[in-house]
């Protein structure tokens, strides 16, 4: 196996949006938000698309390729950029979603919102590596592509784990959780943040 991690390309976003979605299908934080399985699909459908467009427009994009094929993707935001999501693939998202469902999307929001680090950060919203690939070192390669611009800038890297293992993974890369994150009658995430090295 031969991988490249890569820019995205605009060619990628329907393998990109897939690998996504099998990654994040059974995520416990997008399961309580969304319990439907039917809607749940249809709304990650249009958010992972639009995910992609934004952050491959102006964020840190990138996506592992082995064989031609894509089969891991992080997306990424530099320092002072963050996630705007608009246009008719959030539209057709949201259109998905039951009022519960919105209540708990906000619900997200609010729980979130006030674990940003106030400095300067690049911020790792989503990564999912296909199933069939895991434990090779993508993850890692995803990781460290972003990471090493981190160390030559000095600047701080920020995410929030949804998963113990994920978790786990992070904090072999140097982040170390910053508190808890509880969602009402719903999973724990876990901010954390990781200070450049040397």
């Amino acid at each position: 196996m031969t991988v490249i991690i890569r820019q995205a390309l605009a060619s990628d976003i329907e393998p990109a949006a897939a690998v996504l979605m099998a990654g994040f299908f059974s995520d416990p934080v997008l399961m309580w938000l969304v319990p439907e399985g039917r809607t749940r699909r249809r709304f990650l459908r249009g958010f992972f698309h639009a995910a992609f467009e934004d952050s491959h427009q102006s964020g840190e994009l990138r996506v592992a390729e082995d064989e031609g094929e894509v089969c891991g993707v992080a997306v990424w935001y530099p320092p002072g950029r963050v996630s705007d999501l608009a246009g008719p693939a959030v539209d057709n998202a949201l259109a998905a979603l039951a009022d519960a469902d919105l209540n708990r999307l906000a619900a997200l929001r609010e729980a979130t919102i006030h674990h940003d680090p106030v400095r300067p950060h690049f911020y790792l919203w989503l990564m999912a590596v296909a199933r069939e690939k895991q434990g090779a070192g993508i993850g890692g390669g995803l990781l460290t592509a972003v990471l090493d611009i981190c160390d030559e800038r000095q600047t701080l890297a920020y995410l929030e784990a949804t998963r113990a293992e994920n978790r786990r993974l992070y904090e072999r890369y140097g982040f170390e959780a910053t508190g808890e994150i509880r969602l009402p009658e719903g999973p724990t995430k876990w901010p954390m943040l990781r200070t450049p090295q040397a």
